[in-house]
């Protein structure tokens, strides 16, 4: 335990290096709030800051206590329809939110040539790198029709949103997370028989057409859309004005990407298989996004996909509902995609699953295990008589 003596010796050491008007001096605000989290032991969300709409904030605060979510809470919310996607550009850049990287893949693929059709460009993909596919075909016949599958390939479109998924560089505000939007000229070739390449595919094929390169390109351009100050970028943008920089392909300063599994299902003549993909650059496109990669997040406006699928792992769950929900300011920012009948009526009895879900009720037992005025102190047999609803 450090004495009152060495914290004081401590703080006229810190104020002497970085100065007394410095945000890291004793007295600063931010020290001061460091110092009353450090002592915390948990924090409970009083307020949502997020949202100032009434009715969407009812529907959070009612989450928040942990009530059971009904199709007339959801009716509040639009449907996705045809005139949001082909007149109103938002909607069109607006990313999907889901539960898994498959669905994410798939929507990746489609969205991004819609988005090249309406935006008169081309789709790029390369390659990702992968290994250890369990269960890969034997046949070439079969390879070659697996290898058609999103999840091998990364996506460029000019023009598209995107962000980074590893922290590039901290003192610029390149982290994981960061918004970026890929440069009209947005690829480096990486040999001038791939820039040919590029602009032989470019001149000869319709605008939204998938150009699948041999290999992957040296680099890619892209340009910071909230970075406020240009000025400190000045040496290093492409761009007087712009905050555009290119991304080398492997040249990161942080530790490698994490390897994800990905499944792959079967067909006639071969057995569904599993195996390990990982991007050769750092970033990825905005047009679906896990509800994972979307916690802390405020986002502009949002697509949720929540009908119910055959695959159980694809659907939301409570926390996943609550996530999505709460990652805009207002609800005429939330878009459901919804299934059409026949008659061209949406189908809102797909989200009946919704209306059965319920929290977690392990993470309200170990919150209420906390006892005492101060809820410093962790009880855990009153947290286990929670759980089992003494």
């Amino acid at each position: 335990m450090m004495s009152t003596r060495s914290k004081k010796k401590r703080s006229k050491d810190v104020d002497a290096a970085v100065g007394s008007n410095s945000q890291y001096s004793a007295n600063s605000l931010m020290r001061e709030g460091c110092e009353i989290a450090s002592k915390a032991r948990w924090a409970r969300l009083q307020k949502q800051q997020r949202s100032n709409d009434v009715s969407h904030m009812l529907l959070l605060k009612k989450m928040e206590n942990g009530e059971m979510v009904t199709l007339d809470d959801l009716k509040q919310y639009k449907p996705l329809s045809p005139e949001d996607v082909g007149r109103n550009e938002d909607w069109l850049k607006a990313p999907y939110l889901v539960s898994t990287n498959r669905e994410r893949h798939n929507i990746v693929h489609l969205q991004s040539r819609r988005f090249a059709r309406n935006q008169k460009c081309h789709v790029f993909r390369w390659m990702a790198d992968y290994r250890e596919w369990q269960q890969k075909p034997l046949d070439s016949k079969h390879i070659k029709k697996v290898l058609r599958d999103p999840c091998f390939y990364e996506y460029c479109v000019p023009g598209s949103y995107g962000f980074f998924t590893e922290a590039l560089n901290k003192k610029r505000s390149i982290v994981n997370g960061t918004r970026f939007k890929y440069h009209e000229h947005a690829l480096i070739p990486c040999s001038e028989e791939q820039k040919k390449e590029i602009e032989r595919e470019t001149r000869e094929r319709p605008f939204g057409s998938m150009v699948t390169l041999k290999k992957p390109p040296l680099g890619l351009v892209v340009e910071l859309i909230d970075e406020v100050d240009v000025s400190v970028w000045k040496d290093v943008t492409l761009v007087e004005g712009k905050i555009v920089i290119p991304v080398i392909a492997g040249k990161t300063n942080s530790k490698k990407s994490k390897w994800e599994v990905a499944v792959l299902p079967g067909g006639d003549g071969f057995l569904p298989s599993k195996l390990k993909i990982r991007n050769l650059f750092p970033v990825e496109t905005a047009f679906a996004i896990t509800v994972h990669k979307a916690q802390g997040r405020t986002l502009g406006k949002v697509v949720l996909v929540l009908n119910c699928r055959e695959s159980q792992k694809c659907n939301f769950t409570y926390a996943h509902l609550y996530v999505a929900l709460s990652r805009v300011k207002k609800g005429s920012d939330i878009r459901l995609l919804l299934d059409i009948d026949a008659e061209k009526n949406y189908v809102w009895e797909n989200l009946s699953y919704i209306t059965a879900l319920k929290p977690n009720k392990a993470i309200k037992a170990y919150f209420d295990g906390y006892d005492g005025s101060d809820g410093c102190f962790w009880n855990r047999n009153a947290a286990v008589d929670v759980y089992v609803g003494k």
